[in-house]
């Protein structure tokens, strides 16, 4: 089977995992492959990529069903959204205090809103004032030099 540019199919995997392996094996060595429904090399790589891909431990035994392997266990298919099941009958305390999840939501909520607020005002505000004072104090100092004091001034 020949394909652009003279890559022949030299091996077939029956897993993508296996081609790709043999593929980096053989990029490794300096050969130039792609995968295409199995392993292609150039005419000249042939018998090269034949020796080393033969040295290779290639496993192609079928594999278990990875979506269902469970479902010839009975007791897991029959359990298996039960909590307390496989906790010794405890279920969680999170599923038994499901209802109380928005109360403390809202409650953590504005607990933090009370603090920020807090941390706004007690910071932020005060030096704010200051440094307005502190502004309208340089102001008048500078313009009533050699004048009687205002009233702002200390």
């Amino acid at each position: 089977m020949t394909s652009g540019n003279n890559f022949i199919e030299i091996f077939k995997c029956k897993y993508l995992v296996n081609s790709e392996y043999l593929k980096d094996i053989l990029s490794e060595n300096k050969m130039g492959a792609h995968i295409k429904n199995g392993i292609l090399v150039k005419n000249s790589d042939i018998k090269i990529a034949l020796e080393i891909i033969s040295t290779q431990d290639i496993d192609e035994s079928e594999t278990i069903d990875q979506e269902n392997f469970m479902t010839e266990y009975k007791e897991w298919n029959d359990n298996n959204l039960n909590p307390g099941h496989y906790l010794g009958g405890n279920i969680p305390f999170f599923i038994k205090t499901r209802s109380n999840h928005l109360f403390w939501g809202i409650a953590t909520l504005g607990f933090f809103i009370l603090q920020a607020v807090t941390l706004i005002y007690s910071s932020n505000f005060s030096l704010w004032f200051n440094y307005q004072n502190e502004k309208k104090r340089k102001k008048i100092t500078n313009n009533n030099s050699g004048t009687k004091p205002h009233k702002y001034q200390m």
